[in-house]
């Protein structure tokens, strides 16, 4: 009897339930699905069935199109309209071209240049070579257009920069001979300039009216200044008083 006492609490650990324990598995994820491409068999560089053909060319009757303007339609270059008075360089060059010849702007004077400005004129600031500008009111709309332009040095010479003056208004280019009879000289305030008033054979402003210019050189080693007046014939010779005023009145050149 004693031996089944002493078998009785092995018989119970026997007949224990084993321990529950938990783990967590990190749950492995499936590669991706292949993409399935709806095109496949397809040629991709080909327009869908039924599509008009890509070959750059116009549908039948379409107008070509071509850099060309359309009849009658106004160039877009670079000109002025018939009568704009001239912009840019004053002494009778774009800036482009005065560049393309070595032609620079004088480096800011060491003192302050000044004027009377006439009675009438308006004043304007200067941009690019031009030192100033002045506009003069003229009858039925017109306008003359004085630019003041300081270049480096001779800037293209006397006779070269009267050429090309002459040139802007249809004129032909004058010898060397022949400048002597087509200027004449001036001394405002004592300084001597070279004087020219020439006008165009036909009628360039609206293909009405003649144009004129006027201007004044003063020339110094290091730097020439050039004082032009373009606009209407009779304008520009009624402004030509006033013109040598303001010449006169120049103070710091």
């Amino acid at each position: 009897m004693r031996r089944l006492y002493f078998l009785l609490p092995l018989f119970v650990i026997a007949c224990r339930a084993p321990e529950m324990r938990s783990y967590t598995v990190a749950k492995e994820t499936p590669p991706p699905a292949a993409a399935h491409d709806n095109h496949d068999g397809h040629d991709h560089g080909a327009p869908p069935e039924g599509h008009p053909p890509m070959d750059n060319a116009l549908p039948e009757g379409h107008p070509p199109v071509s850099g060309a303007l359309p009849e009658g339609h106004p160039p877009t270059g670079g000109g002025l309209p018939e009568g704009h008075p001239e912009i840019g360089v004053g002494m009778g060059m774009d800036m482009a071209s005065a560049q393309a010849a070595g032609i620079a702007p004088a480096p800011a004077p060491d003192r302050a240049v000044s004027w009377s400005t006439p009675k009438g004129w308006t004043e304007k600031p200067g941009s690019g070579f031009r030192y100033a500008t002045f506009v003069i009111p003229g009858p039925d709309g017109l306008t003359a257009d004085l630019s003041v332009t300081q270049l480096s040095g001779v800037a293209g010479g006397l006779l070269g920069n009267i050429n090309r003056w002459r040139g802007q208004i249809g004129l032909p280019a004058l010898s060397e001979s022949e400048l002597p009879q087509e200027s004449r000289s001036i001394a405002p305030a004592g300084r001597p300039m070279t004087f020219v008033s020439h006008v165009s054979a036909d009628p360039l402003i609206d293909g009405k009216h003649k144009r004129r210019i006027m201007g004044a050189i003063y020339a110094t080693p290091d730097i020439s200044w050039f004082f032009k007046m373009v606009g209407e014939d009779g304008l520009v010779r009624a402004a030509e008083k006033d013109f040598l005023k303001l010449l006169e009145s120049l103070k710091g050149l």
